[in-house]
């Protein structure tokens, strides 16, 4: 039996959005399988893992993974409204345009130095991260950078033994 119920392309933003934003109380909690499939589609169309898609959701990597795998092989039934209108924030579009978007450096350059601390080579983490040993020598120079790369570094170092999701900052859009 499959416990993930909807399909990716199921999922009809404008139906999510208008139970979200119907006018009356709050609902406790709402099903979280279109949202579930909303991930799931998200990290195609970016080529991401969980741990890269919780950077770009601003979520913790235990929160996106537990919403997607559930405790024990069983996803939750039900997410919070709050969660749920974060995750509708982010659209299949959005993630594509990564790899053209710029971010600072700061958080990304203190990403890959915590990552040569814990013994990875540069070598390394250019293969983890699927770019070019240039793209994360021009970290230590340039002021921006790819936002797909700070999201695949960011969600690599957050791997780390004792990482906390917050500690490395988030990204930001570079103007």
């Amino acid at each position: 039996m499959d416990r993930g119920g909807v399909k990716a392309d199921e999922v009809r933003p404008g139906d999510l959005t208008r139970t979200l934003t119907t006018e009356g109380p709050d609902p406790a909690w709402v099903d979280a399988r279109p949202f579930r499939a909303h991930l799931r589609l998200l990290m195609a169309a970016g080529s991401l893992d969980p741990g890269e898609l919780a950077v770009v959701l601003g979520l913790s990597t235990v929160g996106v993974r537990h919403l997607l795998e559930g405790r024990a092989g069983r996803p939750p039934r039900r997410i919070s409204p709050s969660t749920a209108r974060r995750l509708l924030l982010v659209r299949p579009d959005d993630v594509r345009g990564l790899r053209c978007a710029l971010t600072p450096t700061g958080a990304v350059w203190e990403a890959l130095r915590r990552l040569q601390a814990a013994g990875w080579s540069t070598a390394e983490v250019a293969t983890a991260v699927g770019f070019g040993l240039p793209a994360l020598a021009a970290l230590e120079v340039d002021e921006r950078c790819s936002r797909l790369l700070a999201v695949r570094l960011l969600g690599l170092a957050r791997r780390l033994p004792g990482a906390v999701d917050d500690d490395l900052g988030p990204i930001r859009t570079a103007a």
